[in-house]
């Protein structure tokens, strides 16, 4: 069984060799490239975020992007839409007070408004984020009636498929990556989903996702086992 890896470098280490380990073939097929936007007017529109209560990170992409700014982390509170989100941030010499759990935009969004009382709450909420990212986080806080103030501060870039790569399966890691994945090899593929927003897009494709039950290594890995038992 053939199975392609669709993130970025760097990302869910030791997949590859877990599915390796199985018995799997596994090929490497980067869907998305990050790309930190590094101009003068983002930096300035940045900075002006370290007056507001709170900063909410959606993804480690983000908080590599804020990082590669010369961003600073000190100030507001800050959330994490994840473990592997708050690891990151933590590398920047920060630290979440709020960690997203399930680890997604519908748990940080959750936990962020549990932990703050609008009745009490001043100032906007910080959204870092890329030129893709879908609006659930920030659509969610404002009908709970918060001020969002968002900026990209990275770009996604679409990568093409490799005309000569045939697979079985494909891991799908983000919405990003499900609107770059060509047709035709959704249709022949069984697609194995990381979230609530990836297997969301996949059935808004037309498809039928087989999704891990959490964004560890070991889920992903039973997910594939479980698509490979469907065949």
């Amino acid at each position: 069984m053939r199975v392609a890896l669709t993130q970025a470098q760097g990302r869910l280490e030791g997949l590859g060799e877990e599915l390796t380990s199985l018995g799997l073939t596994v090929v490497r097929v980067p869907l998305l490239e990050i790309q930190p936007r590094l101009c003068e007017d983002v930096r300035r529109q940045g900075h002006a975020f370290s007056i507001f209560p709170w900063l909410l990170f959606s993804s480690r992409s983000a908080v590599e992007a804020w990082r590669a700014l010369d961003l600073s982390f000190s100030g507001p509170s800050l959330g994490a839409v994840g473990p592997a989100t708050a690891r990151e941030i933590e590398r920047a010499a920060g630290r979440a007070e709020i960690v997203g759990a399930p680890p997604n935009a519908e748990g940080l969004a959750t936990l962020f408004l549990q932990h703050t009382s609008i009745s009490n709450f001043k100032g906007p909420v910080g959204l870092p984020l890329g030129t893709l990212s879908p609006p659930w986080l920030r659509r969610r806080l404002e009908i709970a009636g918060h001020q969002v103030v968002t900026l990209e501060v990275y770009e996604t870039l679409t990568l093409g498929w490799p005309k000569d790569i045939e697979v079985d399966a494909v891991i799908l890691a983000s919405a990003s990556a499900v609107k770059a994945l060509p047709t035709r090899v959704a249709g022949d593929s069984t697609l194995i989903t990381i979230g609530r927003s990836t297997s969301r897009a996949v059935r808004d494709r037309g498809f039928v996702p087989i999704e891990a039950r959490a964004p560890s290594r070991t889920a992903i890995a039973q997910a594939v086992h479980q698509s490979r038992r469907q065949e």
